[in-house]
């Protein structure tokens, strides 16, 4: 019987591994069986290092994800990868008003959607020979509904990066490719160190928004997370169900772990596709 969640004997390779998101996913594939290519801005030595304590093989690479020649090296130096999950961003908390906002805009759009391109473009060649392939890349609550308290840069490349996710299943789908993404909250990472995340505060800002919005499904009646431990928990859960045999079929669908209960029965599989319902 397969084991849903038995990665024994694959290959994953992890961008913005150095912390956060990155690096707690790297030990969850890990715990699963899984060998672990790990990448960040500087190479996460120690990340590797503890990978490799447990039985598991792990290269540390320092890449700049915005440079398309450094990642396609990458992705021939890590040789054949079964899963990919880019987690690699930047999120400027700053006004569209600042001095210099527009150079700083420019960044972040370069980070975080020129970066997945790169990375899904260099790692799909090898996919397709293998004929099979899971890509997990990071949205954002602020790419569904414009953010709690993120600058419109952000929020727009987050959205982007769901509607990359789209456009790029049926380019995968023939070759049984699939991508997906979570799009979490606020989390406890050194990305939001220093901004006053409460979440009393995400909850009404987030009913003011899906009100103003008209939003049909309320995320009143189930609830903001309010730990953080909880958040990473429902996260990294949905990046787990990424990658189990129950969702080898799945794809072009983004998870919202920030919602208790994922409404995963409410997509229909059609073509090879996950159409909402």
């Amino acid at each position: 019987m397969v084991q849903a969640f038995d990665l024994t004997g694959q290959r994953v390779a992890i961008t913005g591994a150095g912390g956060g998101i990155g690096s707690e996913a790297a030990r969850l594939v890990a715990s699963m069986g899984a060998d672990v290519m790990v990448a960040d801005l500087e190479a996460p030595e120690p990340l590797a290092d503890f990978l490799r304590s447990q039985g598991k093989e792990s290269v540390a690479t320092a890449l700049n994800t915005t440079d398309r020649a450094a990642v396609e090296a990458w992705a021939e130096a890590c040789g054949e990868v079964d899963a990919l999950i880019d987690c690699a961003a930047i999120c400027p908390f700053d006004d569209w008003n600042d001095d210099g906002w527009d150079e700083v805009a420019g960044r972040v759009f370069n980070v975080n959607l020129q970066g997945p391109l790169n990375v899904t473009r260099a790692f799909f060649p090898g996919m397709v020979a293998r004929k099979k392939g899971s890509i997990a890349l990071v949205g954002s609550i602020a790419g569904r509904i414009g953010g709690v308290r993120a600058a419109p840069h952000y929020a727009m490349s987050k959205g982007g990066i769901h509607a990359f996710v789209h456009w790029f299943s049926r380019r995968g789908a023939p070759h049984n490719v699939t991508i997906n993404a979570v799009a979490p909250g606020p989390v406890a990472t050194p990305m939001t160190q220093g901004e006053d995340f409460q979440p009393e505060t995400h909850e009404q800002i987030l009913q003011e928004l899906i009100e103003a919005q008209h939003k049909s499904r309320s995320s009143k009646k189930n609830g903001w997370c309010t730990k953080n431990e909880k958040m990473y928990l429902d996260l990294l859960e949905s990046i787990k169900y990424l990658f189990t045999y129950k969702a080898m079929m799945d794809n072009q669908e983004v998870l919202a772990p920030i919602i208790k209960k994922m409404r995963l029965e409410n997509s229909k599989l059609y073509g090879g596709y996950i159409i909402n319902n």
